[in-house]
């Protein structure tokens, strides 16, 4: 028996790989453009506080991330287990990563990302959603043992 997807869980996947796509290509074009980067500084002066190199140096960890996020909401729509705990520890790891970063961003946008991560968390550690990434074979099933 085939576990069902929830819109929720699918909107989340969709969502994750549509952004890490745009992201990457995004961060991909401006390493490899680097005058244009020097004008989204200049045009984003006020959101943006860091020097050009910590600019490119957040977008090779960018492209990395956006790897991983492509993975992860790849994985969640096939329901891998495995992979809504990555998905846990990634959005640990960004509202870390966003905290530790405070000087580069506006406050606003920064609470605004940690806000949705903390929602992706709760989202991901609800028992309806934990259920959906459990096996539903016989086999695997407890009940009934002692």
């Amino acid at each position: 028996m085939e576990n069902k997807r929830s819109p929720g869980l699918t909107i989340f996947a969709w969502y994750f790989m549509i952004t890490a796509v745009i992201g990457f290509a995004s961060n991909l074009y401006f390493l490899t453009n680097p005058s244009k980067l020097d004008t989204v500084l200049e045009a984003g002066r006020q959101s943006y506080k860091g020097t050009p190199e910590s600019l490119e140096l957040t977008s090779m960890i960018s492209l990395v991330l956006n790897i991983l996020v492509f993975f992860i909401g790849f994985n969640v729509l096939r329901l891998k287990e495995l992979w809504r705990k990555i998905t846990l520890y990634y959005c640990f790891f960004m509202i870390f990563y966003i905290m530790t970063h405070f000087s580069t961003l506006g406050f606003n946008l920064m609470a605004a990302v940690i806000v949705f991560y903390i929602a992706v968390v709760f989202f991901f550690t609800r028992a309806e959603v934990k259920q959906q990434f459990m096996p539903q074979n016989p086999e695997h099933s407890q009940e009934g043992h002692v």
